[in-house]
């Protein structure tokens, strides 16, 4: 992940979890159940916003929040010779420096080391529950066992729970899903009387799935530990948790002053279970008198979420998220002559700017969705440049016009760079001025062309070589394409596999799946296509031969 993106997925996660903290605290007059259902759902959202910004649909629009930036002197040959990503050394005259590459793996370096220090307390405390489920002893107490079943009857639960005890904990704790347990202390066991209510409270957390919204929040909390909204919102659903299930103990005829005594009774002991990730009775230091005001209100709603509500909150909330995380601003370029703009949307790759035909105050560089160039298409795309109505070579006096000298110059088009590109590339000086200016646009160096030649790319004419610079073919490609059994392949199909983002990654994973073709076969077959597609020659039909006279009578 790069550091544009993990801004852009940091500020499109902080506008999820602002959102939902605010409809959190501002819709008080839903029960506990409705508002921790939102804030669960915008954790979770804020959670998987990455891989919506990674692998989601990309959205991009102009306007208010648009940056307008002025055209580069050069624009004509630069949207003529290819996209305008591929020619970074002259951008715009208002764009942003980029920063320094050190200042990025500085930042990301950071937040890995923190988020990677985060998941490592959720998981000491994941390792802690092991070991406390380990050592704890079944509990056979009748009282509560009894107590569980008829709380797991009254609350449709099918599935078991297993109910220990340990001498480690000071009050009790439970966690699960699909295999729930349940942990008593010493303190709880001394008071059967209130077996009903404690079991009904950590019964409550497994109906509600409570345990993986406590995961959801603590991964939240350390992959954007960077964010307070992410911490108060997360801090307010642990909240929104136990106030619903102390709705469910009430709702089942325990009287608000019994409960509120018991949490009194279990406060102290919540230090010794923080560390944990589990769910327990005992109120935080901080919650204590919340819960308890709440507990004694008789006039609080208590009821439960239904589906329908919770299916409509997850419903709106992705309406909400998908436009978001898809949503890609993009820049005005205005004060492009017209013949510079009006150019094919033709890309080496997905996300390339291209520029959109309209008047030229209003157009705008935006990056092309459209399907990238096709390998038969090569070709016009390499020699834009050359065949450009725009950047006439030679003035009426057979000189070269001050539009190409200006060219030359700007790409750094000079007799020692023509000098340097002969002892790589013989005959370079037979080429005209609009093909050298297309070499030094895309970069072709005298040390790319000896690194092709090193790989096997031996005497390759310009056409060949603008095309594989184009597309960005570097010998560190062909090894790697080498490296999966691609060997000696043509330059056309360079090109081809390079488009299409063909990589050995890919050929290797392809084979996993038991899809081999030996690269001999590929090239023999793509060979004998190409023949097949020329027409057959002509061979002409020899004359009829001559029809005998008709005999005298």
């Amino acid at each position: 992940m790069s550091v544009d993106v993990l801004v852009e997925v940091a500020v499109k996660s902080g506008l999820v979890a602002a959102t939902a903290l605010f409809a959190v605290t501002q819709l008080k007059g839903l029960p506990a159940s409705q508002r921790a259902w939102i804030a669960h759902i915008g954790l979770l959202l804020t959670l998987l916003m990455p891989l919506l910004v990674l692998a989601g649909p990309d959205l991009q629009l102009s306007g208010p929040w648009s940056r307008t930036l002025a055209a580069a002197p050069a624009v004509e040959a630069l949207a003529l010779a290819g996209p305008a990503s591929e020619v970074p050394s002259i951008p715009p005259v208002s764009a942003a420096a980029p920063a320094a590459p050190g200042a990025g793996v500085f930042v990301l370096g950071g937040w890995a080391l923190v988020a990677g220090a985060l998941a490592l307390a959720l998981a000491t405390g994941l390792f802690r529950l092991l070991r406390l489920r380990r050592d704890a002893s079944v509990l056979t107490d009748r009282d509560w066992l009894c107590a569980l079943a008829q709380a797991q009857h009254r609350m449709g639960m099918k599935q078991g729970t297993a109910l220990l005890q340990s001498e480690r904990l000071t009050s009790p704790v439970s966690w699960g899903l699909l295999r729930p347990t349940i942990v008593l202390s010493s303190a709880a066991l001394k008071s059967p009387d209130k077996a009903r209510a404690i079991l009904a409270h950590e019964l409550a957390h497994v109906v509600r799935m409570d345990w993986a919204n406590l995961l959801i929040s603590r991964l939240a909390t350390a992959v954007f530990w960077f964010n307070p909204l992410v911490w108060i919102l997360a801090w307010q659903a642990h909240e929104l948790r136990e106030e619903a299930a102390d709705d469910v103990v009430l709702r089942s005829d325990v009287e608000g002053p019994d409960y509120a005594s018991l949490l009194v009774h279990f406060a102290r002991g919540e230090g010794r279970v923080a560390g944990l990730a589990a769910h327990g009775v005992a109120p935080g230091k901080g919650s204590l008198r919340r819960r308890l005001m709440r507990v004694l209100d008789r006039d609080a709603r208590r009821e439960p979420a239904r589906p329908l509500w919770v299916a409509g909150c997850v419903t709106g909330a992705l309406i909400l998220a998908a436009p978001l995380a898809a949503f890609t601003p993009v820049d005005r370029i205005v004060g492009a002559p017209a013949a510079a703009l009006a150019v094919s949307s033709v890309t080496t790759g997905p996300g390339a700017p291209a520029f959109i035909d309209g008047p030229p105050a209003a157009r705008v560089g935006v990056p092309s969705q459209e399907p990238v160039a096709s390998p038969d298409r090569v070709g016009p795309v390499a020699m834009a440049v050359a065949t450009s109505p725009v950047v006439s070579q030679a003035s009426s006096g057979g000189q070269l016009s001050p539009e190409m000298l200006a060219q030359m110059r700007i790409h750094g088009v000079t007799p020692q760079w023509i000098a340097a590109m002969e002892r790589e590339l013989p005959g370079v000086r037979a080429l005209s001025a609009q093909q050298m200016v297309a070499l030094a646009i895309h970069q072709v160096t005298p040390d790319w062309i000896r690194s092709m030649r090193e790989v096997g790319y031996r005497d390759l004419n310009h056409d060949q070589i603008v095309s594989l610079a184009v597309h960005r073919v570097t010998p560190a490609y062909v090894r790697e394409l080498e490296g999966a059994g691609y060997r000696n392949l043509p330059v056309d199909d360079l090109v081809e596999l390079r488009i299409f983002g063909v990589d050995a990654d890919y050929i290797r994973r392809m084979e996993a799946e038991g899809l081999r073709v030996e690269p001999e076969d590929v090239i023999r077959e793509r060979s004998g296509r190409r023949a097949r597609r020329r027409p057959p020659p002509e061979i002409p039909t020899p004359p009829a031969p001559p029809v005998p006279p008709a005999p005298l009578s």
